[in-house]
Order: structure tokens, then C-alpha cells, then sequence
């Protein structure tokens, strides 16, 4: 009888130790994030505002910048923040030892000597200065993600890479054919590139195929050397902290389901009915990137609210209801915003002043300006 009841408990602390303690998902709704200003960055003759993504440096300095890159122009301005005035244009395309031969598809600012540009077509990685420069070119990445079955690199719709002690770790898409992993480290000075994480059980009950679904958006807090996880198909949120340990939070929308479906319940092939697929994902909706404030310590998750069929008439409306949702810096939920029509999720900066989103509507009704919506975090009374 003695030996069984050791038995039982041991079984009892290794079932206990195996499966995760359930994390309760909790509405909260202390604070929200209001409009409360504009900043408006003028645009000469030359220019159009295509950008892939928007970021920031040296905020807190006497001269604070804002970078914006232009895909289709091939180029980069670089503004004065306070001035909001054109400071240095890199031109990346262009003949001789410098130029380039294809547009990057998107690129990554560490600082004004090191801008990281990535090409879906070649799949390498230049490093240059803001001069244009080029001091390094790496890759390509193709032949390492066919021999590792390793998913595609995304640098579009704000899906922002991070640097992390001389490794750069991108966002990836097409989760759903990467054999279970997510996510691109590649190693500046070793060359080396690998898949660092393992898809979350959603992805197991079905085929997610296309879309948000087979995405996943990364935030880097640096103080606490944590990267936060978001994947379109799940509530959850990941935590990985330096020793690679994970752990989930719950960071849900009230608007969407409790739980999303997937497509299908098997593997569907590559002549799937698209238009349908746009829709599985309208009418329930999906999550998106996730976004570190550093000034207030909380994070901003995207997500999308559902449509109804009548509100459903075109594949761009999927992603046309946005909202917000702050999580604090334990990742408790403590609010959800609605983001207002006219300000897209996907180009974004963050500075001591609030977290700002491009106004596409002003660009539409003026095109000799960009404009950014400068939202600020506030308590709900």
C-alpha cells in the first residue's frame, strides 16, 4: 500500500509539472488609448508615402529623428523629429559599387551606421550606413531555409525585425508548411539562420493556411530581455525570456471568439478557393503584431474585429476593424481601443509621448503631407 501511494504521487507531481497551470483570460478595461494630436511631416514633389515600416532614434536627444522608407521609390528620408524637416535622403537604388540592383522589400534602423535591408527576391541582407554605403552583404537565406524547411522571412505590414547581441530575428509567414517552427534568427557573425520556435497546439487543430492565421509578429523588451510572441490564430501570447524558456498569458479581444477556427480540418492543397479563405478569416476575425512602450511599460496588441456578411464585400476589408489591446507589463490585460477609421495599424512608432499610427485619410485628402495620429494612454473615469 505504501509503495502505491508513493507511486500516485509521483505521477501526481509529474502531471503537474507537465501541463501548464490554466491562464484565465481577464476583460479589463482601466485604460484606453485617445486621440490627442497629429504630427505632420511635409512631402516635396518627388515624393509619394508607400512606407513598409516607420521608426524612430535618438527620441529623448536635442536631434530625434524619424525614418521612413519609400518601397517603391527605393529610398529612405531621414527627418528631424522636432523640426519635422527633411534631414538626409538615402538613395538605394542606382548603378555603380554601391547601387543596388532590386528594391529591399523592407528594412530594419539599429542606428544612422547600421540600416539592414532585406530582398524577398534575392533573399539576402545588406548592412549600410545613412549614406548608402554598403558594408556587408549576407545571405542568401534561400539556401538555408530549403535545407531547414525553415518559414518565409516577412518584413511587411509591421512586422519589425529585432537585433539581439550581433543576431537579427525575424518575423516569418507561411506557418503552416514550416514543419511546426516560426521565426528567423540569422547570426550576423557566424552566418548561421535557424527556426527558434515551436507553433502554439491551435495550430494542430487544423489548416490555417494564408492570411494573418499563418503569421506571427514579434516585441522585444529589451530591460527585461524578454521577446513576446503573437500569432494570428491565438488568444495567447508568448513570453520567451533570455534562457529561451516560454510562457503564455492570456491576451484576448473581447471582440473576437473565445476560440478561432481553423479552415479545415486537413491540409488542403494549393488551389484552395482564396475568396473563401479571405472570408473564413472576415467573419471571425484574427490577431496581429505586438508592440513594446517603453516609456509607459505596456504592450499593444492588434487585432482584428469581425465582420458581418453584409459588411464582407471585398478581400481588403478584412483587416478595416482594428482595435488595441494593452496589456501591462505582467501581460494583464488592463484595456482595448478601437482604433479610428483612417489609421493604419501596420506603420506605427512609439515615443515618450504616446504611440503613433499613420493617418492614411490626411495622406488621401493631401497628398503633400504625412500625417501621424499621436494616441496617448489614458485612465479610464
Amino acid at each position: 500500500m505504501g509503495k502505491l501511494l508513493i507511486v500516485l504521487w509521483l505521477l501526481f507531481i509529474t502531471i503537474g509539472c507537465y501541463y501548464q497551470t490554466p491562464v484565465n483570460c481577464i476583460d479589463r478595461q482601466d485604460y484606453e488609448l485617445v486621440l490627442s494630436g497629429e504630427e505632420v511631416y511635409p512631402l516635396d514633389s518627388s515624393s509619394t508615402f508607400r512606407p513598409t515600416a516607420v521608426y524612430t532614434y535618438n527620441v529623448e536627444s536635442e536631434t530625434p529623428f524619424l525614418i521612413v522608407d519609400n518601397e517603391q521609390l527605393g529610398r529612405i528620408d531621414i527627418y528631424n523629429y522636432k523640426t519635422k524637416q527633411l534631414h538626409k535622403r538615402i538613395q538605394l537604388t542606382g548603378e555603380g559599387p554601391n547601387g543596388i540592383k532590386y528594391r529591399p522589400s523592407g528594412y530594419f534602423f539599429h542606428n544612422m551606421d547600421s540600416i539592414f535591408l532585406f530582398f524577398n527576391v534575392t533573399q539576402e541582407l545588406y548592412l549600410i550606413d545613412s549614406s548608402g554605403v554598403i558594408k556587408n552583404k549576407m545571405g542568401p537565406l534561400t539556401k538555408w531555409t530549403e535545407q531547414f524547411k525553415i518559414p518565409t522571412i516577412d518584413v511587411s505590414g509591421g512586422m519589425k525585425p529585432l537585433l539581439r547581441k550581433n543576431k537579427i530575428e525575424f518575423c516569418t509567414y507561411g506557418l503552416a508548411s514550416s514543419n511546426g517552427k516560426a521565426g528567423v534568427i540569422y547570426d550576423l557573425v557566424k552566418q548561421t539562420i535557424r527556426s527558434p520556435y515551436t507553433l502554439p497546439a491551435i495550430y494542430k487543430r487544423g489548416w490555417w493556411s494564408g492570411l494573418l492565421y499563418d503569421r506571427f509578429g514579434q516585441a522585444y523588451n529589451e530591460e527585461e530581455n524578454l521577446v513576446v510572441l503573437s500569432y494570428g490564430a491565438d488568444k495567447f501570447i508568448y513570453i520567451v525570456n533570455q534562457h529561451g524558456e516560454v510562457r503564455k498569458e492570456c491576451a484576448s479581444s473581447r471582440y473576437l471568439p473565445e476560440q478561432l477556427k481553423p479552415y479545415a480540418t486537413e491540409v488542403k492543397s494549393l488551389d484552395v478557393n482564396y475568396q473563401k479563405l479571405w472570408k473564413h478569416e472576415a467573419l471571425q476575425g484574427s490577431y496581429s503584431t505586438i508592440i513594446y512602450d517603453r516609456w509607459r511599460e505596456v504592450y499593444y496588441r492588434v487585432a482584428f474585429r469581425p465582420l458581418s456578411e453584409s459588411e464582407y464585400t471585398s478581400p481588403h476589408l478584412v483587416w478595416s476593424k482594428p482595435v488595441i489591446i494593452i496589456l501591462d507589463k505582467q501581460f494583464k490585460k488592463i484595456g482595448e481601443s478601437v482604433l479610428p477609421q483612417g489609421y493604419y495599424y501596420a506603420i506605427h512608432y512609439v515615443t515618450p509621448e504616446g504611440i503613433y499610427f499613420v493617418n492614411r485619410d490626411a495622406y488621401d485628402r493631401n497628398d503633400n503631407f504625412m500625417s501621424f495620429g499621436r494616441f496617448s494612454l489614458q485612465k479610464v473615469m
